[in-house]
């Protein structure tokens, strides 16, 4: 989506000159970001179906400081942990599924 623009910039003629650590950037990119991003996603979907596999999008910023503390050794600050928590709450709270009640148990308790 962004691709035109860059022939704004530079016109990609410093494509070349990009270090090998940039190549290496967008092949992860590509191979873990995007393409095992995409599989886990729809066989998410495939398996517990759309609404559920929909959530794991909300978990995209706690995967990002998990890997920002893995790879590039980065300390978070208390507030991205906070926010990491808040994260995980609100999707396990959208995702918590209550016992339901049959009712004979409800008419056997009037």
């Amino acid at each position: 989506m962004l691709f035109p623009f860059g022939f704004l910039e530079h016109g990609y003629r410093d494509v070349p000159s990009w270090p090998v650590s940039a190549w290496l950037d967008i092949a992860y990119l590509v191979i873990f970001a995007t393409t095992i991003g995409f599989v886990l996603f729809y066989w998410a979907v495939r398996r517990f179906g759309a609404g559920l596999a929909s959530m794991v999008s909300y978990l995209v910023p706690v995967f990002a400081l998990v890997q920002a503390v893995v790879l590039l050794n980065e300390h978070p600050a208390a507030l991205e942990l906070a926010g990491g928590a808040i994260i995980l709450a609100g999707v396990r709270l959208a995702t918590w599924r209550a016992a339901p009640i049959s009712p004979l148990e409800d008419a056997g308790s009037a």
